[in-house]
């Protein structure tokens, strides 16, 4: 396994597995195997650290101990800070779990002693995705408000954060993290959380013109038909999670471009159909009871 380093946001990349290559099983690759991917459109800015994750200092308690936690598999599902991968610093939160059902199982890591974020404008964490598709929930004082950060549909790190004004009352903290089932999807598999932060800039999909819309949209694409790439337009009137998910004629889903909640503003984001096929797509944004669809056509 590999991990690659000082990537580019927004950009195109090509691995290349050579013949002749074998895998664990010892089969041997024939032809050469080419993989593209696109890294994410965003570029992050620190802000403060309030929990590093390199030690247990904040309480974190085993997935077992809260009421929460249904329907795992308790040999493997646990909690623990490793050195094995970590964002910044010298370690991070590692969760290793396993669902004993096809379905409705929860794991609740709750955290005792969190640092209060009344005075920020904003409050995230490193997760290092498994491309699970299982959903992932922040939960704060008080009254055990909830925040969803949607399906972990990415792989490797990724920033996760949340306006502090979607909570309500004082002493606002970060006290637990919630991984609820997807059905069919993975089971079982490792997550990682590192450095929890508040005012963190990230960026890369806003328009820079700065203005605030009056109302929702999502614009037709431009160029449409395309090859291999094309640009979505939207506009949010309101702080909110924002889907934007591509699915195929069949209404499978192909790619998923935007998962994350994104304050009032005008965006844009690209698609690069480079690995997928001739023929007639959809693209779906939706945000709070708000929810549109276009078409958009790829050609070859």
């Amino acid at each position: 396994s590999f991990s690659p380093a000082n990537l580019k946001p927004n950009k195109v990349y090509t691995v290349k597995l050579i013949a002749g290559m074998k895998d664990t099983y010892n089969n041997i690759t024939k032809p050469d195997l080419i993989v593209q991917f696109t890294t994410s459109p965003e570029t992050f800015t620190a802000g403060t650290v309030i929990d590093n994750l390199d030690a247990n200092t904040n309480g974190w308690m085993q997935p077992e101990q809260s009421a929460k936690t249904i329907l795992i598999d308790t040999a493997i599902t646990s909690w623990s800070i490793v050195s094995e991968k970590y964002r910044g610093g010298t370690g991070a939160g590692k969760v290793a779990y396993k669902f004993s059902s096809v379905s409705n199982g929860v794991i609740e890591v709750k955290n005792s002693s969190s640092s209060v974020i009344d005075l920020s404008s904003t409050v995230g964490m490193w997760v290092w995705g498994d491309a699970s598709n299982n959903v992932l929930e922040f939960h704060f004082t008080p009254n055990d408000q909830s925040l969803n950060a949607g399906n972990i549909f990415w792989r490797g790190w990724k920033f996760v954060r949340f306006p502090v004004a979607l909570l309500n009352g004082s002493n606002r903290a970060l006290s637990s993290l919630i991984l609820k089932q997807a059905n069919g999807y993975k089971d079982e598999s490792k997550l990682y959380f590192d450095e929890v932060q508040t005012d963190a800039v990230v960026s890369g999909i806003r328009s820079k013109d700065g203005s605030v819309p009056s109302s929702f949209s999502l614009l037709q694409n431009y160029p449409n038909p395309f090859n291999p790439s094309t640009e979505i337009s939207f506009s949010i009137a309101q702080t909110g999670l924002v889907t934007l998910k591509i699915y195929d004629l069949l209404g499978r889903l192909v790619s998923t471009l935007v998962n994350d909640v994104s304050p009032a503003g005008n965006y844009h984001v690209s698609f690069d159909g480079s690995r997928f096929s001739s023929g007639l797509y959809f693209y779906s944004m939706k945000i709070g009871s708000f929810e549109e669809t276009r078409k958009m056509i790829l050609t070859r």
